[in-house]
């Protein structure tokens, strides 16, 4: 049986206003393009597309309360990312998978991750 989808309703962030009077070129410090050529920054970037992509399915889905996530502003971009101090006991597991996956993805042990909602 499928169920509709819950909208949340929009709010203007602290983070979207601090992103849209943040310097430009903090989305190029985030992810730099010499990270392609180092295997070490490449990792790093790695981690953080993992932590933004699983948060942003995380929160568009409606997986857990707004209170576990936090706001990030990159640009002119509000990103909402899981908090690790947080009072859902199933965010804070997610999160502690993820930086469980993090010294595999350094040592180049990991080239694919799969996340099932």
């Amino acid at each position: 049986m499928a169920t509709a989808q819950l909208h949340r309703p929009k709010q203007l962030s602290k983070a979207k206003t601090k992103a849209s009077s943040s310097k430009p070129g903090q989305f190029a410090s985030l992810f730099p393009e010499q990270a392609l050529k180092d295997a070490t920054l490449s990792a790093h970037c790695m981690k953080k597309l993992l932590v933004v992509g699983v948060s942003a399915i995380a929160y568009l889905r409606h997986m857990f309360p707004h209170s576990a996530f936090g706001d990030r502003g990159v640009e002119d971009m509000s990103l909402k990312i899981l908090r690790e101090k947080s009072t859902c006991p199933e965010a804070v597991q997610i999160v502690a998978w993820l930086k469980n996956i993090f010294p595999a993805i350094e040592k180049r042990y990991v080239n694919k991750v799969v996340v099932g909602v």
